[in-house]
């Protein structure tokens, strides 16, 4: 495991939206080390309150945002390389493949939108266009599947309902 083991993520509450790391948290690069220091301050993952729904602040990538946050601030290494560590620490992580490429891609955007001149987003925009009419598809494909889950899920509620029933397993703490 490219983070030492023994050397877990240690933090205290700075305030509501900032830690402090109070051990050196440890990753072993495939051609460097990092160590980020002890009392470094974090905000875990830096992720817009409209998105912390589907990217909560941390999770299986709390490390390696840390780790992200310490290679940007600090500059150790260029930028478009900190964010190709943080893919790989992701990876390593196993933070599941599609919320890895959500979470990377949005962190690329950000690092290209930073001190982007005007060309520079149009390519961005020009990418965003192909991209798009790919994405779409799935996108509308999954909100279907899900739909249909959900209204599986009230059809079996609306049943147990009419019958009296209590939902087995774990939906009993939901029906009670």
């Amino acid at each position: 495991m490219p983070f030492d083991p023994a050397t877990p993520l240690q933090v205290e509450e700075v305030n509501e939206k900032r830690w402090r790391l109070l051990a050196d948290l440890r990753y072993h690069g495939k051609f460097e080390d990092f160590v980020v220091p002890a009392g470094t301050l974090t905000d875990f993952a830096s992720v817009p309150r409209l998105f912390t729904w589907l990217v909560p602040t941390s999770g299986k990538y709390t490390k390696a945002a840390v780790l992200h946050d310490y290679l940007c601030e600090t500059e150790l290494i260029p930028r478009n390389d900190a964010d190709g560590v943080f893919r790989r620490a992701l990876g390593e992580a196993e933070v599941p493949t599609v919320r890895r490429y959500v979470i990377w891609g949005a962190v690329r955007l950000a690092s290209l939108l930073r001190g982007a001149k005007a060309g520079d987003i149009a390519g961005i925009v020009l990418l965003a266009l192909l991209v798009v009419p790919l994405a779409a598809p799935i996108a509308i494909a999954v909100m279907c599947v899900l739909l249909g889950l959900s209204l599986v899920e009230i059809v079996v509620w609306l049943a147990l309902r009419v019958f009296g029933k209590t939902p087995p397993g774990p939906l009993r703490w939901w029906w009670t």
